[in-house]
């Protein structure tokens, strides 16, 4: 995610961090903010990854129990699917040569 904009945001930090954290950045030499920024959107993205990759799961799961039923419609394209793969496949199946 890319803002056009920054703003600006204040932090405060324990001396200990602050000291090492300015170290982490000269050693890298960078500035102390760059080095900030970027924790801070890996951490952003991070969540949202957890967050997205948590509701695809939780949606699987809902779509898994309802296949479950054989009259759904969940299970009812489960089933075409399954016939599709299997006439792809058949297409695909080669004799080995001895």
């Amino acid at each position: 995610m890319t803002d056009d904009v920054k703003e600006p945001i204040n932090v405060r930090l324990g001396q200990d961090y602050k000291r090492a954290l300015e170290e982490l950045a000269r050693d890298r030499n960078r500035t102390v903010s760059s080095v900030v920024r970027e924790v801070l959107q890996d951490f952003v993205d991070a969540e949202r990854r957890r967050a997205w990759e948590a509701e695809a799961r939780r949606s699987a799961r809902v779509l898994a129990e309802e296949a479950e039923d054989p009259d759904s419609p969940e299970a009812e394209t489960l089933r075409t699917l399954e016939a599709n793969l299997e006439e792809f496949a058949q297409e695909w199946v080669w004799e080995e040569e001895d």
